[in-house]
């Protein structure tokens, strides 16, 4: 949602598919925030295994940048950590 011109832009997974929180890696250091990825578990609501999306931060309702298939489900709710390398 932008609160600057009041549009909400989303991204439809498919029937029965729901993401769980997005997590942005952005493309440098200096980049504005929707200069980069939004990565995601996505959960198939009917029981299957999940997957991992990754979206492009400034198409959001565009195709999906790469679509992992996970071999298992990841429950809903499961929070992703990403930590840079070298601290």
């Amino acid at each position: 949602h932008d609160l600057r011109t009041g549009n909400t832009v989303r991204h439809v997974y498919g029937n029965g598919w729901l993401s769980g929180e997005a997590v942005f890696v952005p493309r440098h250091d200096a980049a504005t925030e929707d200069d980069g990825w939004l990565l995601s578990y996505v959960h198939d609501l009917h029981g299957g295994p999940s997957r991992v999306v990754i979206l492009n931060a400034g198409d959001l309702d565009g195709e999906p940048q790469a679509v992992i298939d996970l071999p298992a489900r990841v429950p809903l709710g499961f929070h992703g950590n990403w930590i840079p390398d070298g601290g």
